[in-house]
């Protein structure tokens, strides 16, 4: 009985007194299942790795731009998230913002697939209507999410056509995967997505991949400047760019008040510099 007792006494002692292992550390991750930039970031949740490491990693499911992202970094909502390398980004750094760069989880190699494109119709390729930039004039096109790559493309696309959205049926409006394929079904010409949707889409027939993000025209006036990717707009017209709408804004309002070309100044590795680009940019 005087062993019985003991044992009973020993349940009934308080949980604080019992040595209780330490939970592991939150890490909240943003994430954008709609595209691949996520993937491995997926793939470590689903095969334990984080877990095996002592890491609780919880996801925040987000589908926005990347210029929303940062002040959630600023403010300590999310620890840690994938971002566009656009001027917003990088000037959160000047602003004191408490964020790092870690390593780049998208970049191109021989034989791999680009992650953005603008994808062209199937019907509209086949007929051979859509094949040069300046072919987009008269055309629906959509740039998906304001501010983010896909978007980016698309803008730089039409200033190098020198063509502004007056000159087609431009949106920025559809932003997920079921979205694109609507898009290319039943509204737009040209829409830009991300992978691996637009693998989905070439495979359904739906559309033909034509731009990527790493395409770079070697005869554009950009690149006659000297621009490459990678360089970052720090001004436009000697205001700060904190959006990339903000350089779009800045050639449209030059071509609107006749100016011939917009002085930028732009971050390339450690040194910073001014270019002219013409408002009327070559196609």
């Amino acid at each position: 009985m005087k062993a019985v007792a003991f044992l009973l006494t020993l349940l009934l002692l308080p949980l604080s007194s019992v040595a209780q292992t330490p939970a592991p550390p939150v890490v909240k991750v943003l994430m954008n299942p709609q595209v691949i930039f996520t993937f491995p970031v997926m793939v470590g949740i689903d095969k334990g790795f984080f877990a095996q490491a002592g890491v609780n990693v919880q996801a925040v499911i987000h589908s926005g731009s990347s210029q929303t992202i940062i002040p959630s970094l600023a403010r300590g909502d999310i620890d840690v998230a994938t971002i566009s390398a656009n001027p917003g980004f990088f000037n959160q750094f000047a602003q004191g913002f408490d964020a790092k760069l870690i390593a780049s989880s998208n970049s191109s190699r021989k034989g791999w697939n680009p992650a953005v494109w603008l994808v062209v119709r199937q019907s509209d390729w086949d007929a051979k209507t859509i094949r040069q930039p300046r072919d987009l004039r008269g055309k629906h096109f959509d740039g998906a999410t304001p501010g983010g790559e896909g978007w980016y493309l698309a803008r730089h696309l039409m200033t190098n056509a020198a063509l502004t959205p007056a000159d087609m049926t431009f949106s920025e409006r559809f932003s997920t995967a079921g979205d694109w394929l609507a898009s290319l079904r039943n509204v737009n010409d040209v829409q830009a997505a991300y992978e691996p949707t637009v693998t989905q889409l070439e495979q359904q027939k739906v559309g033909h991949r034509w731009i990527s993000i790493t395409d770079v025209d070697p005869n554009s006036v950009a690149a006659d400047k000297g621009l490459q990717q990678g360089d970052v707009i720090l001004e436009a017209s000697g205001k700060a760019v904190e959006r990339p709408t903000e350089i779009a804004q800045a050639f449209d309002a030059a071509r609107a008040d006749g100016h011939k070309s917009v002085l930028l100044r732009v971050k390339s590795g450690d040194n910073v510099r001014f270019v002219a680009l013409p408002a009327q940019a070559a196609s």
